[in-house]
């Protein structure tokens, strides 16, 4: 990262790019085993999460790493090519030349990030091009909203040769920026004998300018580059979405020009760049608090860094390509003309808003499917359904089929399994006096968790039956198929959301015990609690309110043909799914999973502090309590990012390929059902006192069990003193 001081005195301070690379003390200082007073200190040390260290080649941070290398080497290269084909496009275009250019330049950018991204894997050569990148996108961003809303005076103010001069100014702030972060060189290394860097021959010193730069000035550059941008995105862009939006509502009354539309165009499509750019930033976010908090760069979320720098700069074809139908046009006739065995078709199709019927019937590839009484009556759907083996949604008995039934069989299973398993973890918690606060934050969990397991088999019942045609596909089947998949992602949410809660919650407890206890008392914890529900029921309105069932007037087409009612979309749909780029989904899928990510380890870091200065601390049994508690959740979590992964690839075959896949559908309900049922093996295996009233509940529920009181005395003993030996 960036560079701190310099030297004071007998105890030469390293900068933090160096100190990433080697192993310190937790002290922060390292001293000369010949001469005492001859000490290097780290402001900032490098450490892996799994605690190995840096020459433990093999171990599972250095895995987690060459993982990530690998991901963005590949990214990477695939950025060079679609920067490449950006390019050449927005080259070749003779309207709208002052935004082109800008497109020109920004993809300049991105390219030389992705190329020293890959050469050099390290953020301080790839600052210079994602600063670029970063103001380019902001420039581009203000020159959108005011042509939007000036047309006649921005015509004027960004001519070709304007926005020429205003774009020099993006590479000499980006080079100003950069500056601070090369007051560095390479030395011979004259430390050897100081154990962290004994076997280094060279090591990286820092300059005279670096403590003007970065104590002096306090890292200003830093704090321009890293956060200016974003307040400055997202003011435009909300200026940019409500004037498009009242032009959306005048549009009878108001006659525009052939440019305007396509400047209101342009907004809409360079609107998911702005997105993925806030998303990629989050990393950057995480690793700042962290080193602001702890003085501590974890290694893997330093190449996690680079990773979300690589996929910035490589995401803005795929943007484009799917977002602007010229664009598209443009692509398939450029790749033509590079790789002519190709060939793709050059021209493209109007496509429909519509997604609801894509996964209740089998549409053509085109996806189009006309009538055969009326000619130019045509359905169209953007998104297809289908199996991946290709086989027809009535060719019952093929592999497809056959996956989805064993999926649901399986579904069936775990979800029965679960809706037992948290009625237990209910009634274990009710009975508990201490710890009102966790314990009612985990009933409500477990009650979500109750309802996600119910749903879950009702919901996979329901696909299966449409798909086997089991109780025909009319009214009430299709009623069934989306109610129940909609109620299911309601209680999804709020049992995602209600970790999320009791995540924040360990922390804060173990990190801040006395003001916690005044902050969780039990009436402010369900008040707390009651807008987890709140919040799912706020993301879920967008799905409810987007489709209904209608009778089926379109039997002349063949897709439809066997159908009495078909799913369609209301008004509200393309606002919910076009206007507002499905802002729930994302919110829903992608915001707990680096808030997650965050507090546990900042639990992981506080829990491993207390366990080495256990000697000197005198712990209340209550903390004690707490501390097990943490560490009894924490696979709760892993658990639930385990089972986003399939959410993440179902989302990411939509995108990127347009297609529903019905196997991925019914595995993202059998990855449900696993969230839902894993919590009572967890319990039971992490904490004796819960494995104890385990057995005491299921031998009155169960009598021939015979779990004798003499066997839960003794578990419980043992329970107990293991679990204090475990503590640290």
């Amino acid at each position: 990262m960036d560079n701190f001081t310099n030297s004071s005195g007998s105890v030469e301070i390293f900068n933090p790019i160096f100190c990433n690379f080697i192993d310190m003390p937790e002290s922060r200082r390292d001293c000369s085993t010949k001469e005492p007073g001859k000490c290097i200190y780290c402001p900032i040390i490098g450490l892996y999460l799994t605690g190995e260290s840096i020459n433990d080649f093999g171990a599972a941070g250095h895995s987690m790493c060459q993982v990530m290398l690998a991901l963005i080497i590949a990214i990477c290269l695939f950025g060079v090519f679609s920067n490449i084909i950006i390019i050449s496009i927005f080259n070749r275009r003779k309207t709208q030349k002052a935004f082109n250019f800008l497109m020109v330049m920004l993809a300049v950018f991105n390219l030389f990030c992705c190329i020293t991204t890959i050469v050099t894997s390290t953020a301080d050569n790839a600052y210079f091009a994602r600063s670029g990148s970063t103001f380019s996108t902001m420039l581009i961003t203000i020159e959108r909203y005011l042509i939007i809303a000036y047309p006649v005076k921005s015509a004027n103010l960004f001519t070709s040769r304007r926005a020429k001069i205003l774009s020099c100014f993006i590479p000499i702030l980006a080079a100003v920026l950069t500056f601070p972060r090369f007051t560095m060189y390479v030395d011979t290394n004259d430390l050897t004998d100081i154990p962290s860097i004994s076997k280094l021959t060279h090591i990286i010193r820092a300059t005279e300018l670096n403590k003007f730069f970065y104590v002096t000035l306090n890292t200003i550059h830093s704090k321009i580059d890293f956060w200016l941008p974003l307040p400055v995105l997202l003011f435009f862009n909300i200026l940019s979405f409500r004037h498009v939006r009242r032009i959306a509502k005048k549009r009878n009354e108001m006659q525009l020009s052939r440019n305007q539309k396509k400047d209101i165009r342009a907004v809409k499509m360079f609107l998911p760049v702005v997105i993925v750019l806030f998303l990629c930033n989050v990393e950057f976010v995480i690793t700042y608090i962290i080193i602001l908090q702890y003085k501590i760069v974890y290694r893997e979320l330093f190449t996690l860094l680079l990773l979300f720098v690589a996929i910035n700069s490589s995401a803005n074809l795929p943007i484009y390509y799917f977002r602007e139908a010229q664009f598209k046009a443009e692509t398939r006739v450029l790749l033509n003309s590079w790789f002519p065995f190709l060939k793709l078709k050059g021209n493209d199709e109007n496509i429909g808003t519509n997604t609801s019927n894509a996964f209740t019937m089998d549409l053509p590839e085109s996806r189009e499917d006309c009538s055969t009484e009326v000619p130019g009556k045509c359905i169209k759907c953007p998104i297809l359904g289908s199996y991946f083996t290709g086989e027809s949604i009535d060719d019952f008995g093929s592999p497809g089929h056959v996956i989805c039934f064993t999926l649901w069989a399986l579904t069936t299973i775990l979800g029965t399994f679960g809706l037992f398993n948290n009625t237990l973890i209910i009634s274990i918690f009710r009975k508990r006096n201490g710890e009102r606060a966790f314990n009612f934050l985990l009933i409500m969990l477990a009650g979500f968790d109750f309802c996600c397991c119910a749903l879950s088999i009702i919901a996979s019942t329901a696909c299966l039956a449409y798909f086997e045609n089991w109780t025909g596909r009319g009214q009430s089947s299709m009623y069934w198929y989306y109610i129940s998949c909609f109620m299911l992602m309601f209680f999804r949410s709020g049992s995602t959301f209600m970790t999320v809660l009791i995540t924040i919650e360990r922390y804060l407890v173990i990190a801040f015990p006395m003001k916690s206890t005044t902050l969780f008392t039990s009436r402010k914890t369900k008040v707390m609690a009651l807008f987890v529900p709140i919040l799912a029921m706020i993301l879920s309105i967008p799905r409810f309110s987007s489709m209904y069932v209608d009778q089926n007037d379109i039997a002349d087409i063949p897709s439809t043909r066997e159908l009495t009612h078909i799913i369609r979309s209301t008004k509200l749909d393309k606002f919910w799914y076009v206007t507002l780029l499905a802002v729930h989904d994302q919110i829903d899928y992608w915001l707990p999973l680096p808030i997650l990510l965050l507090f546990n380890i900042l639990s992981f870091r506080h829990v491993q502090r207390i366990s080495n200065k256990r000697k000197e601390m005198n712990m209340s049994k209550r903390q004690k309590k707490d501390i097990r508690a943490v560490k009894m959740f924490l696979p709760v979590v892993i658990v639930l990012f385990l089972c986003n992964i399939e959410v993440v690839i179902n989302y990411v075959v939509v995108l990127f390929l347009n297609i529903v896949s019905r196997e991925l559908y019914m595995g993202l309900l059998f990855s449900v059902a696993v969230n839902s049922s894993a919590n009572l093996p967890i319990y039971y295996f992490r904490e004796g006192r819960f494995k104890t009233e385990t057995r005491a509940v299921l031998s009155s529920w169960f009598p021939f069990l015979k779990w004798g009181e003499s066997m839960e005395r003794n578990q419980t003993s043992t329970a107990v003193g293991s679990s204090n030996n475990e503590d640290f």
